[in-house]
């Protein structure tokens, strides 16, 4: 649901028909809501430097690519190791 909210944003000022949110979502396992934050913002700041940058009169479409670009360097802060062992925890302690 929130590359769906962020894409939605970005689809106001930006063409994000391109995005398949389904490929993001597969590729994005173990990232925190933050981290997905993160991502959106850094694709939208590419998008808006290689305009300026190209002068174009124009911007071009947001793509599924321009956000794996972007989560291919960015690993993902919530390590699974650690997730299983609070799991594990929760089930024989319970967490409330």
């Amino acid at each position: 649901k929130l590359f769906e909210y962020y894409i939605n944003t970005l689809s106001k000022v930006f063409d994000t028909s391109d995005v398949d949110i389904n490929v993001l979502v597969e590729q994005t396992e173990n990232y925190s809501p933050d981290d997905i934050k993160k991502i959106v913002k850094e694709v939208q700041e590419n998008i808006v430097e290689e305009f300026h940058e190209s002068g174009a009169r124009t911007e071009r479409k947001i793509t599924t690519d321009d956000f794996l670009k972007v989560i291919k360097n960015r690993k993902p802060s919530i390590d699974p190791k650690i997730l299983q062992a609070y799991e594990s925890w929760n089930s024989k302690f319970g967490a409330y």
